[in-house]
């Protein structure tokens, strides 16, 4: 429920958030994909996981050229993980567009989807009342940060066709032993979306073993038989 409240001074929204599972999660649109993200103040950044970027990539939510670079975390056992670095063109919350908004894939098919301090800090003033987030936007409703990119990550390694690999893999057959991209998920189904991963490419190589369909092949990859989406091959 949504009651906005404008005057000559400021806009206040008024969004109820959602409390699952001991977190609050707040709904949002990203580049038109409804998406639910728990809102997360100590997060640095806005972050999905492989499985919306995948969905996003192969539904035209997400371009390649979006992907700008690599950064890496640290996470609460000490390890540290690389992720990759994108730019959503548009976050819509309740009627508030934030464009242009740094995040990060998390190399994890079911890491949480955080809204972080990349785009919270852009809402402008914001109140916490229990599940109710109050947004005082001074009257505007749309910021673009695209300057604010930072320069620190590494550029380059992930551009374009090096992380995704071709966007319609489709029209080819792959078999034998195939190159895979760096963190290529091995999944326990031939469905990206609903599935689980179950480990990554040993090697950067999988065995093929069987043509599921034009997306899914199962495939042996060091003592792990399992899926793998097709857009991971090199070839």
């Amino acid at each position: 429920m949504l009651a906005t409240i404008t005057s000559s001074i400021f806009a206040q929204t008024r969004i109820i958030m959602q409390k699952e599972g001991g977190v609050y999660t707040v709904p949002c649109k990203v580049n038109g994909l409804p998406l639910k993200f728990i809102f997360d103040t100590g997060a640095s950044n806005v972050t999905i996981s492989l499985t919306e970027a995948v969905f996003m990539i192969k539904n035209g939510y997400l371009d390649k050229n979006d992907i700008y670079g690599s950064s890496y975390s640290q996470l609460a056992n000490g390890e540290i993980t690389e992720n990759t670095e994108i730019l959503l063109k548009e976050i819509e919350i309740k009627g508030l567009k934030l464009y242009n908004v740094r995040a990060s894939i998390v190399h994890e098919l079911n890491a949480p989807l955080l809204l972080g301090q990349s785009a919270i800090e852009k809402l402008g003033k914001i109140q916490l009342n229990g599940n109710e987030l109050i947004v005082m936007s001074n009257g505007r409703n749309h910021y673009d940060y695209s300057n604010n990119i930072q320069s620190n990550t590494t550029r380059s390694k992930y551009d374009s066709s090096t992380f995704f690999a071709d966007i319609y893999p489709y029209n080819h057959t792959f078999s034998g032993i195939q190159s895979v991209y760096t963190y290529a998920p091995i999944i326990d189904r031939p469905n990206m979306i609903n599935a689980k991963q179950i480990g990554s490419a040993v090697n950067n190589t999988v065995t093929i073993l069987k043509k599921i369909n034009n997306g899914y092949y199962k495939v042996k990859t060091g003592n792990i038989t399992g899926f793998i989406w097709a857009g991971w091959f090199k070839n």
